[in-house]
C-alpha cells in the first residue's frame, strides 16, 4: 500500500537541525500534506512567508514565520545541497504544481497565481481565509475546499463567473474581514443558490466558520488571561522629569529601590535606585483621538517581507528580468506604442505604465488624470510621500527652523510613455479609461493580447504580469541600494517603511530625478 503524503514529511524540516524550528516545520509538512517528492518547496516557503506576513500576528503565526525563515535561510546558504531552486511553471495557468493538484491540493491552490481579471485585494484574502483557518486547525481535512478554491481562482474561472464572485469579497483584512464574508455570504443567499457557484460558496462558508470560532476563543483568552507581572528587577528609567500643567499633575518620579542580583554583587554594595517614572491615568491627553478601525487594520495588515526581499537582492535575481528579456521587452513596446494597430498602441501604452510605474492595471485603470490625479496628461506620475509610523514631527513653535516637508513627488515619465499618453488621451481630466477612450474589458483585452505576443510564442515565458509590476522596485534597489529610495518610489500600502526612512532626508528634485534616470534605461533599447 502507497504511503500517503501526510506520512512521510520532511521536505522542509530536513532543512534544518534545529529541533524547535523543525518540530514546526513538520506540523507545516502534515498541513499541506508535503512528502518528500513535493517539488516546489521553494516556491511554496516563499509564498507563505508573504501571506503569514499579512495576517494578524499570534502564536502560532509567528512560530510558523520564524521557522519558515529558518528554512529559507539553510536553503539559501546551501542552494546546490538542498536543490534551493524555483520550480518553473509547466501549464499556460501559471502553477509550479502543474500535474500534481491531485497529489497537492493545498500548495496548489496556495500557489496558483493571481489571473488578470482577479483584483489582488480578492485573491490575497481568499489566500489568507484558508491560511488563518490552517492556523485554527493544522490537522483539519481542507483538500477538497483547497481545490476548490483553486478551480475559482484559476483562469477557467473567468468563463465561470468565479472571478466576478470572487471580485465580490470585502477588502479588509482582521475581524472587520470576518464581518465582510459573513455579509457577503449573506447576500449571496438572499440572491438564491446557483449550482455553477455552490462548491465555492460552501468552502468559503466553511473557512468563515473554522476563522470565526478562532476568532471568537482567542478573544476569550485574552479576556480571561491574566497580566503578567513584572519580575524582579525589571524596571524601566525614565529621564523625563515629571510636570504640573494647568493644576493637574502630569507625571511623577519615585524612587525605588532594587535589589542587585545576589550572583553578581559583591558584599557590601549598596542597593541601587532608580528613578521611575509614573504616568497617571487622567494624564492621557483627550484631544489626540484613538486611532481609527481602518488605521489599525491597515497597521495590521501591514508587511517587512518586501525589506528582507530587497536585501537579498543580486544583479541575477531570478525575480528580474534578464538583460535580453529587458531589451526585448524596451524595444517591443517601444515600437508597439507607436503602431499603426489601435489596439497594439493601447495594450503596449499601458503595459509599459505598469512597467515603469509598479502599479497594477486595476489601478491605472481607475486612475485619475488631472493637476490632482494620479496622472498628468502631459507625461508625468504623482505619489504620495508616505512617512513611517510615528515619524517626527516638529513641535509648531519651532517648525519655522525646518525645511519645508513635501507632500508629493512629481514624476517625469519616460520620453515614449509621456509621447503615447500626450497622442491617446482625449481629456486632461476624468477617470483614466474615459480619458484614454476605452471601456474596461476592451482594455483588458488589448493588455492581454500585447502580453501573449511579449512572451513571443514561449521564447520569452518569464515575462509575465507579476515580474512586469515588481521591475522597477528591483532596478531601483540594485541602482541605488537604498530602501528608503525603493519605498519611496515604489512602494505598496502595505509596506512598512524601512528604518533607513527615520533618519535619512531626501531632497525632492533628487528622488524624481533618480526615478527618471531608472525609468528611462528601463524603456532603453540600446
Amino acid at each position: 500500500m502507497q504511503q500517503s503524503n501526510v506520512d512521510r514529511p520532511g521536505v522542509l524540516s530536513s532543512l534544518i537541525a534545529k529541533q524547535d524550528a523543525s518540530a514546526v516545520l513538520k506540523e507545516i509538512e502534515v498541513a499541506f500534506g508535503l512528502d518528500a517528492a513535493f517539488p516546489a518547496r521553494r516556491n511554496l516557503v516563499e509564498k507563505l512567508i508573504e501571506l503569514l506576513a499579512a495576517l494578524e500576528p499570534n502564536q502560532k503565526q509567528e512560530s510558523w514565520m520564524a521557522a519558515l525563515e529558518e528554512a529559507r535561510r539553510a536553503g539559501e546558504n546551501q542552494k546546490e545541497r538542498f536543490g534551493w531552486f524555483l520550480n518553473a511553471a509547466t501549464k499556460r495557468g501559471g502553477n509550479p504544481l502543474g500535474g500534481s493538484f491531485a497529489s497537492y491540493p493545498l500548495p496548489a491552490f496556495v500557489l496558483q497565481p493571481k489571473p488578470h481579471s482577479l483584483a489582488t485585494a480578492q485573491y490575497l484574502g481568499l489566500n489568507t481565509l484558508l491560511l488563518t483557518a490552517l492556523l485554527v486547525r493544522p490537522n483539519g481535512k481542507f483538500e477538497s475546499i483547497a481545490d476548490a478554491c483553486r478551480r475559482a481562482v484559476s483562469p477557467k474561472g473567468l468563463g465561470s463567473g468565479a472571478h466576478a464572485l470572487i471580485n465580490k469579497l470585502p477588502n479588509s483584512r482582521g475581524s472587520s474581514f470576518l464581518s465582510g464574508i459573513e455579509s457577503f455570504l449573506s447576500d449571496f443567499a438572499a440572491a438564491g443558490e446557483n449550482e455553477h457557484h455552490a462548491q465555492l460558496i460552501k468552502a468559503i462558508s466553511s473557512l468563515w466558520e473554522i476563522c470565526k470560532t478562532g476568532a471568537s476563543k482567542a478573544a476569550e483568552q485574552a479576556q480571561t488571561e491574566p497580566l503578567s507581572e513584572a519580575g524582579q528587577n525589571r524596571w524601566f528609567r525614565r529621564q523625563t522629569t515629571g510636570t504640573i500643567e494647568e493644576g493637574k499633575q502630569v507625571g511623577s518620579h519615585v524612587t525605588h529601590v532594587v535589589e542587585s542580583d545576589k550572583t553578581d554583587s559583591s558584599a557590601g554594595d549598596e542597593p541601587a535606585t532608580v528613578e521611575l517614572f509614573v504616568v497617571e491615568p487622567e494624564a492621557v491627553d483627550e484631544q489626540i483621538p484613538p486611532p481609527s478601525e481602518t488605521e489599525v487594520e491597515v497597521a495590521a495588515t501591514e508587511t517587512r517581507y518586501w525589506i528582507s526581499r530587497h536585501q537579498r537582492l543580486t544583479a541575477n535575481d531570478p525575480g528580474r528580468f534578464t538583460s535580453i528579456e529587458r531589451r526585448w521587452l524596451a524595444s517591443s513596446l517601444s515600437e508597439w506604442m507607436i503602431s499603426k494597430d489601435r489596439r497594439t498602441r493601447i495594450g503596449a501604452g499601458i503595459v509599459a505604465l505598469m512597467y515603469v510605474t509598479g502599479l497594477g492595471w486595476e489601478t491605472i485603470f481607475e486612475a485619475a488624470l488631472g493637476s490632482d490625479g494620479q496622472f498628468g496628461a502631459e507625461g508625468c506620475l504623482r505619489r504620495d510621500i508616505r512617512l513611517p509610523v510615528a515619524a517626527y514631527e516638529p513641535p509648531s513653535d519651532i517648525a519655522a527652523l525646518f525645511e519645508p516637508r513635501g507632500e508629493k513627488l512629481n514624476l517625469v515619465l519616460p520620453h515614449v510613455v509621456a509621447t503615447w499618453m500626450q497622442a491617446h488621451f482625449q481629456s486632461s481630466d476624468g477617470r483614466f479609461l474615459d480619458c484614454l477612450g476605452v471601456g474596461e474589458s476592451e482594455a483588458r483585452e488589448c493588455l492581454d493580447d500585447v502580453l501573449v505576443r511579449l512572451r513571443h510564442g514561449g521564447r520569452f515565458p518569464r515575462i509575465r504580469m507579476e515580474r512586469i509590476t515588481t521591475a522597477l522596485a528591483i532596478e531601483l534597489t540594485l541602482t541605488f541600494r537604498d530602501p528608503s529610495i525603493t519605498f519611496l518610489l515604489s512602494s505598496a500600502s502595505s509596506h512598512v517603511a524601512p528604518m533607513l526612512s527615520y533618519y535619512v532626508v531626501h531632497q525632492l528634485t533628487q528622488v524624481e530625478d533618480r526615478y527618471h534616470q531608472v525609468a528611462e534605461r528601463m524603456l532603453c533599447t540600446s
